[in-house]
């Protein structure tokens, strides 16, 4: 369930809220699924905090740090091409991927990673578009 993008939002929302269960495997799903809205990652990441540092060097866990925003851009283009799609999904949802690994993750085989690359580009350009409205306003208003 935590892992089915089509979980509805408040659903993904209690599996993260609970907190015996932060560090478990319901967690970790729950915030890589690709449904839980874009704006929502930064919240989701500080929720489990130290432990998408904590965990870097577990097996099962390490995939999880390839959503982190600090993690190194030669890693997420790295693991784009993974042969694991579950690397390449924490890597469509990365924000600090680049654009041109998400637009070729956008071609992906798999639905998810697909979906979580055009989220991820759509964020961006938003953020974007908010970042140049709020700048040409601030001109104007100078003036």
């Amino acid at each position: 369930m935590a892992a089915n993008p089509s979980t509805p939002i408040d659903v993904l929302d209690a599996m993260l809220q609970r907190k015996a269960v932060r560090l478990n495997r319901v967690s970790w799903l729950a915030a890589a699924n690709p449904s839980l809205p874009a704006e929502r990652w930064p919240e989701v990441q500080h929720l489990l905090g130290e432990a998408w540092l904590a965990d870097y060097q577990s097996c099962m866990f390490w995939p999880f740090m390839l959503a982190h925003p600090d993690c190194p851009e030669r890693r997420l283009v790295r693991n784009a091409i993974s042969s694991n799609w579950r690397h390449r999904l924490m890597v469509a949802i990365n924000p600090s991927t680049p654009d041109e690994t998400l637009r070729q993750l956008t071609q992906e085989g798999v639905r998810p990673v697909r979906t979580a690359a055009r989220r991820t580009l759509a964020a961006k350009a938003r953020a974007l578009d908010d970042t140049t409205n709020h700048e040409t306003t601030s001109k104007e208003t100078t003036r």
